[in-house]
């Protein structure tokens, strides 16, 4: 039972990197199913099965963009574990930022989302 559980993830995430990459590429609007499957190598009948539609696929592809990420005390204390001085703090926040904008940059212009 865990082998099929860990394949039917497997199998969503190839579909949200997938659609990542096509919206980050043509935008949500100009990407279809049909171009989500092609890429992902599954069917498009998959696609449907896991994400019956855009208002199903979409949050699963933001929940992946770390900027999107609510910064939590928790978080906050991993990210600067070990770095007490103000200046390194705020290099590892500037590079995380940039970091987060060059890795998800494409898919937040893509929806809309303001990226400056």
């Amino acid at each position: 039972m865990r082998a099929r559980a860990a394949t039917v993830q497997r199998t969503r995430q190839r579909i949200v990197d997938a659609a990542m990459g096509l919206h980050a590429e043509q935008g949500v609007i100009g990407t279809s199913y049909e171009q989500i499957a092609e890429r992902a190598g599954i069917a498009q009948a998959t696609v449907y099965r896991h994400f019956p539609t855009s208002a199903d696929l979409l949050p699963a592809c933001a929940r992946s963009i770390h900027v999107l990420r609510p910064v939590t005390p928790e978080l906050a204390a991993e990210i600067f574990r070990g770095v007490e001085r103000p200046s390194l703090r705020m290099e590892v926040l500037v590079r995380g930022t940039c970091e987060c904008y060059d890795r998800d940059g494409g898919w937040l212009r893509a929806v809309g989302t303001r990226n400056t």
